[in-house]
């Protein structure tokens, strides 16, 4: 239908014209993304630049990135200009330069050095009109977690408080209003901790943890008040992580959505723009746990929760669903209720969150339209329900418990 497009959803665009590739930077500013560096199938380090219209749905390449060729860079982008440094260029040399890109001259300036010494695999991200680096490995055995400001006006960095959880490398970091929030990574194991930094009070606090499995190298962006995490690596081997999963501050709550076009895949370049998610690129496994590098490129269209200025259809079958009582004491009756396209209801599962994230009952809904939920050891207080198929989430809400 003209005008109209399927919320929660992936849509392809171009792809990727240049050297498939694996752990580029990546930033957006105004109606474009811009993606660069990163290892080549060879294990190359790479130097070129690429920048993405959203508009025209076209790749133009640009400057080439003037720090030499490398992989692991951070990179964030504040008041129309990006900035990208750190980073390896072999795996034995890891620098702590830092490097300003203007798209207007298309030409990069040398900055201060970060303050926080050689730094590969680290979170940068940019709240209000300064940036924010820190976790990573300094080459030398340790992982970090440390935390910088940089000031582009004065150009220069200021430690602030470090993270109060694991030190760690391949964390995912982005931004919602003035706070800022990173989670995941890898020290020895993989993590799926996740933790707000509010940098008025210069303070963190941990947050839900994330409701994926836990992970390493995954992409993550915000879109109109929510931030949202998915795809990366479970560990060492293993098939990689296609999921997509939707984070509320307000709520301090989790839901999956649509899974990531294409295939799974870790390492790759994300931003978002104009209330659109964007991902692509990176290395894929396929069933033999082979290694393959990715040129594809998607772009994610959120639910109706966001305004994108488009009437928006759901993806799939839409059901809603009633509790009565809400809140309730002993017992309360859910109802589910078809509401679009003749859903069909199979093999359904409802999870049931508390306030923390973590699911504490799971509950065999098959095509029942009817169950009733008991309280059980629930204590009074606040816990959201999922219900969910083999498709995907399919409803989702709020319940009390007094």
């Amino acid at each position: 239908m003209a005008g109209m497009v399927n919320a929660d959803s992936w849509t392809q665009k171009a792809s990727f014209p240049g050297v498939k590739r694996q752990i580029p930077f990546c930033f957006s500013i105004a109606n474009n993304g811009y993606v660069g560096g990163g290892l080549d199938s060879n294990l190359n380090p790479l130097n070129d630049f690429w920048e993405y219209n959203t508009v025209s749905n076209v790749w133009t390449q640009k400057a080439n990135y003037t720090g030499s060729g490398r992989y692991g860079l951070v990179a964030f982008s504040i008041n129309n200009k990006g900035y990208a440094g750190c980073g390896s260029d072999n795996g034995s040399h890891v620098f702590n330069d830092f490097w300003e890109y203007n798209p207007i001259t298309n030409n990069w300036t040398q900055k201060a050095n970060f303050g926080g010494g050689i730094r590969i695999f680290c979170v940068g991200l940019c709240i209000g009109n300064k940036g924010y680096l820190g976790t990573g490995n300094n080459n030398m055995g340790s992982n970090m977690n440390d935390f910088w400001e940089y000031d582009p006006t004065t150009d220069i960095w200021n430690q602030k408080d470090s993270l109060p959880g694991m030190s760690r490398t391949d964390a995912v970091g982005f931004s919602i209003g003035n706070k800022g929030y990173l989670g995941t990574g890898f020290k020895n194991y993989t993590l799926n901790d996740f933790w707000e930094y509010d940098p008025i009070l210069n303070s963190w606090t941990q947050k839900a943890d994330f409701l994926g499995s836990s992970r390493a190298n995954a992409s993550g962006f915000s879109i109109c008040g929510k931030g949202y995490i998915g795809i990366g690596t479970p560990g060492p081997s293993g098939l990689l992580f296609s999921d997509f999963w939707a984070y509320d501050p307000i709520t301090n709550f989790w839901i999956q959505k649509s899974n990531v076009g294409g295939s799974g895949r870790d390492e790759a370049a994300y931003f978002s723009i104009n209330n659109k998610g964007y991902i692509g690129l990176g290395r894929k496994t396929n069933s033999s746990i082979i290694l393959d590098y990715l040129t594809d490129f998607w772009q994610y269209t959120p639910d109706s929760a966001c305004i994108t200025g488009i009437q928006e259809l759901p993806a799939s079958p839409t059901l809603s669903i009633t509790l009565s009582p809400n809140p309730f004491h002993d017992k309360t009756l859910l109802t589910i209720v078809e509401t679009h396209c003749n859903a069909s209801l199979q093999n359904a599962t409802l999870n049931i969150y508390n306030i923390e994230g973590k699911v504490v009952r799971t509950i065999a809904v098959g095509n029942k339209k009817q169950i009733t939920i008991s309280r059980d050891q629930m204590p009074s207080g606040i816990y959201f329900y999922q219900l969910m198929d083999e498709k995907g989430t399919l409803a989702s809400g709020k319940m009390v418990v007094e």
